[in-house]
This record gives structure tokens, C-alpha cells and sequence, in this order.
């Protein structure tokens, strides 16, 4: 059955985008959030967000989080960010 050009005018496309934000380890996945259409991360927001990853590592990692073994990879990273990473005492 072939479908007519009048069927393809029915299809609606929805382009809402969202933005996944991730961490991960060798394992498995540490954290993961998935932000509102009109979110953007901000200094603030990623701050907190570093805080539930920290929270993640502590619970999924307590091995690497105990030991000091948490080496971030970072590119760029605003001094918020360095100061919060510091008072984790993580690597960068």
C-alpha cells in the first residue's frame, strides 16, 4: 500500500531539544541528568551538578572516592568549577 502525498502532511516532527549530561567511569555510568528544553547550564547549575556526581562516586565508587583515586577529565573549566573540583580533592 502506498501512502499519498496528503499522508505525509499528517506527520507532525516535534523538534524539542534536550541535553543529556553524563559521567561515567571504566564500569558503568556514575550520573546522569536530563535537562528541560529551556535549561542551559550555567556556572551554577553545573556546580551542582558536580555535587551529585560526587554523591554518585561516593555511593557506586566508595573504593576510589576513599583512596582519593577520582581523576577528572576537565577541558576548560571556569574557576567555580576548579575550586569545586579542588574541594573535592579530586585530579583534574
Amino acid at each position: 500500500m502506498q501512502a499519498s502525498s496528503t499522508d505525509y502532511s499528517k506527520i507532525r516532527i516535534n523538534c524539542n531539544k534536550l541535553m543529556l549530561c553524563i559521567w561515567w567511569d571504566w564500569k558503568h555510568i556514575i550520573n546522569y541528568e536530563l535537562l528541560p528544553p529551556d535549561k542551559t547550564i550555567n556556572s551554577d547549575l553545573y556546580c551542582q551538578q558536580l555535587m551529585r556526581l560526587k554523591q554518585g562516586v561516593v555511593k557506586k565508587r566508595p573504593e576510589s572516592f576513599n583512596r582519593k583515586g577520582v581523576v577528572f577529565h576537565h577541558d576548560n573549566a571556569r574557576s567555580a568549577t576548579q575550586n569545586r573540583l579542588r574541594e573535592f580533592g579530586w585530579e583534574v
